[in-house]
């Protein structure tokens, strides 16, 4: 599973910086068939550039 997305910090911050990437998810099925829940196994975050000019950065992407 695949997802584009972009985080922006909070709008009352000192400085905004916009952060584009994607997210690549691997996802399990947790349970039986039935139940149908899934869990994400693994996450993978990429953003489009290499250098971030922003000094602090906390996110749960």
């Amino acid at each position: 599973m695949a997802g584009h997305g972009s985080l922006i910090p909070k709008p009352d911050a000192y400085e905004t910086y916009r952060f584009v990437g994607m997210r690549i998810d691997m996802l399990r099925r947790a349970g039986t068939a039935e139940e149908g829940d899934w869990r994400v196994a693994r996450r993978e975050s990429i953003l489009e550039k290499n250098v971030l000019l922003a000094k602090n950065l906390i996110a749960f992407i």
